[in-house]
């Protein structure tokens, strides 16, 4: 059956356009950086449950539920569960667009979203807070039905509308054919929809909720290029495989260098930098390899990323060869490095950086420990020996241990003490820290981001930290104007403004791009295994450095040409 077209010109709408009706209803609350202050000595299995409790409650979320009527209407019910306040926001913006209801924001913050209806004769209220042992968003207040007159009785031609009103078709069926909403449109509207408006809703309802993974994938390389377009020493180099040169190239691996944060790390902070792996989950199961360091104030900064599909040492490798040539450390020489130990980071620490200190995380060393002495109560000798500042007092420690339990002694001795005990670091260093609790904080101020497509994340992962440079900037001239003295006034000059004062460019948001890059990249296998499994040892590696307009190849060791660094 062939349906009418009574749609607006294909020529007169961008993909992304909008009316004023489907704005933005509730911004997104980003601008909090407390949990990224101060060095949680003394309080790390804290800061881990924390950790442990988000994922806990992640994993225990409803998220968007749809009722089982004839017309799967996306709904609302009290005590609903959202993975964090971004999900909750976006099924706000979804309920209003799709029943044409004009908000009134009562609070909005990152602990309560409240808002009412807007006309004066309704009683409609929504609210939902934030559990206090995790991200997750509860609705704690709901009037579930509306007493004014909605305004959407017909189709609307807005590409948000006709996503949320069809967004049960992707709900029920991640992936599915756009075919299927055409046929959807065309039996409840008797219209048939262009296949453009039905890609940009596709992308539209797909980004609610969470499901364009593949489609970030296809981003990367144009993200390459608005990074190196607002700096061009930052450093963004990705690497793909490829078994049939005719085939679009699948993705490998990236790495991403911040110059602005690195330039910060380089002249105002210490020369001690945590590294770690987190485990991303999604589709695509990858790790995200992150580098930190802490300013005068003992707040974490960012150094640099790198997506991969598996932690080993092949992965750590990639990742610390662009880190020390990024940072013109040679062979780690000046440069200190804490890490867990695990999956390969201390061989390629001990390969790669042979005149860097490395020093081990004692809070993973103590869950080792926990897990091989489970009996034996040893928490206070061992934070004591940890964080003994001299010899003698770590071998006091060191003897109560040996006191309890000979073969735990043991077993510490025979970890190489020099690598986590406070007394061994070298005085260069001047830090005290002995955890990688910074990359905990980290991840904990990061977590609302990490599910989000991988183009999506690091865009705006990269957005958020510039959006803290300005803010720390900004901080410190509160604190200049402040009745101090001048030795500290002096003191923040150098701590904030010689280390925030150059600023970082704002990286533009994705739907802002100019769009040059055509080149493709196709997710990572979902079964893919190492770099030493057999579905990628008939795999050819690629580098690529993307211009305008471009890509060109670098070099085998994976060192970008043409750009100075630090």
């Amino acid at each position: 059956m062939a349906y009418p077209t009574s749609w607006a010109s294909d020529k007169g709408w961008e993909i992304d356009y909008d009316s004023a009706d489907e704005t933005v209803y509730l911004a997104d609350i980003t601008a909090d950086d407390h949990e990224l202050e101060g060095c949680w000595t003394g309080y790390e299995e804290e800061l881990f449950q924390i950790e442990r409790d988000r994922k806990k409650g992640a994993s225990n979320a409803d998220g968007f539920l749809f009722d089982n009527g004839p017309d799967n209407r996306m709904v609302m019910r009290l005590g609903q569960r959202f993975e964090d306040d971004f999900q909750f926001r976006r099924a706000i913006e979804v309920l209003a667009i799709r029943d044409g209801i004009k908000l009134c924001i009562m609070h909005n913050s990152s602990t309560c979203v409240s808002c009412e209806c807007s006309d004066l004769d309704c009683d409609w209220k929504l609210t939902g807070v934030k559990e206090h042992t995790s991200n997750v968003f509860v609705i704690s207040n709901l009037t579930p039905e509306h007493m004014c007159k909605k305004r959407w009785l017909k189709l609307q031609w807005g590409t948000k509308w006709i996503a949320a009103k069809f967004l049960h078709i992707w709900k029920v069926n991640v992936g599915q054919e756009i075919s299927v909403l055409a046929n959807e449109i065309a039996a409840t509207y008797g219209m048939q929809c262009p296949l453009w408006k039905l890609n940009a809703v596709d992308s539209t309802a797909t980004k609610w909720l969470r499901t364009d993974h593949a489609h970030g994938y296809a981003q990367l390389l144009q993200y390459k290029h608005e990074m190196e377009d607002i700096n061009d020493r930052n450093i963004v180099i990705i690497e793909t495989t490829t078994d049939d040169p005719l085939r679009p190239e699948v993705f490998k691996r990236m790495f991403v260098f911040l110059y602005d944060t690195a330039y910060a790390f380089k002249t105002r902070c210490r020369t001690l930098i945590t590294i770690d792996g987190w485990e991303i989950d999604g589709p695509y199961k990858s790790v995200m390899l992150v580098a930190m360091c802490r300013d005068g104030n003992d707040v974490v900064l960012p150094i640099a990323f790198c997506e991969v599909q598996e932690e080993n040492l092949d992965s750590w490798a990639f990742f610390l060869k662009n880190l020390t040539y990024g940072l013109r450390f040679e062979r780690g020489e000046g440069l200190c490095i804490l890490a867990d130990g695990d999956n390969g980071v201390d061989e390629a620490v001990e390969e790669f950086l042979p005149y860097g200190v490395y020093r081990q995380c004692c809070f993973s060393l103590y869950g080792r420990m926990v897990v091989k002495f489970p009996d034996v109560q040893l928490h206070s000798a061992f934070w004591g020996a940890c964080r003994s500042t001299d010899r003698k007092s770590f071998i006091h420690h060191m003897s109560i241990i040996e006191t309890v339990n000979i073969e735990c002694h043991n077993w510490l001795k025979d970890t190489d003490s020099k690598t986590w005990a406070l007394f061994s670091m070298p005085q260069w260093v001047k830090s005290t820290e002995v955890t990688k609790s910074s990359s905990e904080q980290l991840r904990i101020w990061l977590s609302k981001f990490l599910d989000l497509n991988v183009a999506q994340r690091y865009t705006t992962i990269t957005r958020t930290i510039a959006e803290m440079f300005q803010r720390r900037y900004l901080a410190g001239w509160e604190w200049v104007y402040d009745k101090i003295t001048p030795a500290a006034r002096q003191q923040i000059i150098q701590n904030v403004f010689q280390t925030y004062g150059p600023g970082m460019q704002m990286l533009r948001e994705i739907m802002h791009w100019e769009w040059q890059t055509k080149d493709n990249v196709l997710p990572p296998m979902k079964n893919c295994t190492n770099s030493s499994g057999s579905n990628e040892a008939n795999c050819h590696s690629k580098a690529f450095r993307c211009g305008l307009t471009r890509r060109r190849s670098i070099r085998a060791s994976g060192l970008p040409y043409g750009s100075s660094y630090i």
